[in-house]
């Protein structure tokens, strides 16, 4: 019930799941790399992970403050914005 409230918002599942998993392992405060998401087992692969990062990033909640540069990953934080407000309490 709840993923179609959240796409009709523009929050997809895999978004979703994404964050919730980010914000377990991070805080706004701690810098990650890219490589780190899938070493913990937030991410499978590089594609999914590529994904999902740029979409949360298009919704505010992460935000990548070094591009990737040659065998360097890319470094990515949590901004402090959360997609748990997205939806009323009585529904989440």
């Amino acid at each position: 019930m709840i993923t179609p409230l959240n796409e009709a918002i523009g929050v997809g599942d895999r978004a979703w799941q994404a964050y919730r998993a980010l914000a377990k392992h991070f805080s706004p405060k701690r810098l990650f790399d890219s490589t780190e998401t899938i070493s913990l087992g937030i991410f499978n692969n590089k594609m999914t992970r590529d994904r999902a990062l740029k979409e949360l990033e298009g919704l505010g909640v992460v935000k990548c403050t070094m591009a990737s540069k040659g065998n360097k990953p890319a470094q990515w934080k949590l901004t402090g914005t959360t997609l748990d407000p997205v939806l009323p309490e009585s529904i989440a």
